[in-house]
């Protein structure tokens, strides 16, 4: 499923056609389940990659999942990562610590910051 090279990123992210035939192909590729949980009751397709950071519809690129996984792919937190592919959520927690072992943060400080990134 090789996009039109005349349209833009932006209208292919839009088009609901392109989506529909994405989710079947994957669906007729890997089952009826959740890629993450197992779940079979309903999946929706997810962009490893996402389209408007370069990701494509090849299915290489995909994943099903059902919507309380899918909902925890789209939070920000999880979207950005470090270089190592480390994600951001995790990189916060060991920036915490190392701000308590070199006198940065107290403990309460800490304490209130990881509450607050686990919260997130």
């Amino acid at each position: 499923m090789t996009p039109d090279s005349s349209r833009n990123r932006a209208d292919l992210r839009r088009d609901s056609a392109l989506q529909r035939r994405f989710r079947v192909r994957l669906i007729e590729e890997r089952g009826h389940r959740c890629e993450q949980c197992g779940n079979a009751e309903k999946v929706e397709a997810h962009h490893r990659v996402p389209l408007n950071q370069g990701g494509t519809w090849d299915l290489e690129n995909g994943q099903l999942l059902c919507p309380e996984c899918h909902k925890s792919t789209r939070s920000f937190a999880w979207k950005i990562q470090r270089g190592d592919g480390t994600p951001t959520r995790d990189v916060l927690f060991e920036a915490i610590a190392q701000l308590v072992e070199y006198g940065g943060l107290t403990e309460s400080e800490a304490t209130d910051a990881r509450n607050r990134l686990r919260n997130y």
